[in-house]
């Protein structure tokens, strides 16, 4: 994308420590390979749960359309993980058509990747690495008509998860993804299910290794 465009966000290779950035119709994320995104501690804390502060994913949407995330470098949790901050990565909530494509997720303070309530989305040759609890992959919650391609989860959670906690799910496809769980469950449908869940598939899929149970007997397993 043009850097010059007022729609871009573009991150150019170097290490940039930024605000969490909320996106809007239209805006396009960049960062080019040999960029590192880190979020900056926010005096606000977003809420607290179990003594865990929680703050604003790096970058996020509420209610927008049409925004994409991609490039060939990394988005990291690693600083907020240090100084005892819990924050996502990448989370959109009721938002139409997103993209996010080739992006590294790295040290995730909490879920990597959260999509809620949202319709149309297509997520390509997305890697993420993490190793902390309540490290999830890629979560699709309460959302319809999603395709996941080509990603690979290696992280201390659930790596390509569907949930439902706010409203039904529909037509989500995971095809060609890659799962390496150090904890819980590599694909499927475990928790957090309060509304009906159809159409959902799981093609082509691999888990290279998988470590269960999690601290639950319940929470986990290869497929669940």
């Amino acid at each position: 994308p043009d850097p010059r465009d007022p729609a871009v966000h573009y991150f150019k290779p170097g290490i940039h420590y930024i605000d969490p950035l909320a996106l809007s119709d239209g805006d396009t994320v960049y960062v080019a390979g040999g960029a590192i995104v880190y979020a900056k501690t926010q005096d606000k804390e977003l809420s607290e749960w179990d003594d865990m502060v929680f703050q604003q994913a790096t970058f996020h949407a509420n209610g927008a359309k049409r925004i994409r995330v991609s490039g060939r470098g990394i988005i990291c949790g690693r600083d907020s993980l240090e100084k005892g901050r819990r924050h996502k990565l990448l989370e959109f909530t009721k938002c139409e058509n997103v993209e996010v494509d080739g992006v590294i997720l790295r040290e995730s303070s909490g879920w990597s990747f959260a999509l809620y309530d949202s319709d149309h989305a297509r997520i390509d040759n997305v890697k993420i690495v993490g190793h902390y609890i309540n490290n999830d992959g890629i979560d699709i919650c309460s959302s319809r008509h999603v395709r996941v391609e080509n990603c690979f989860c290696h992280n201390a959670d659930d790596s390509f998860l569907i949930k439902a906690h706010d409203a039904p799910v529909n037509d989500v496809v995971f095809s060609n993804c890659i799962a390496w769980n150090d904890v819980a469950t590599s694909f499927g449908i475990v928790c957090e299910v309060a509304h009906p869940i159809t159409n959902v598939h799981f093609r082509d899929c691999v888990a290279v290794h998988s470590t269960y149970p999690c601290w639950i007997p319940e929470a986990g397993g290869v497929l669940a």
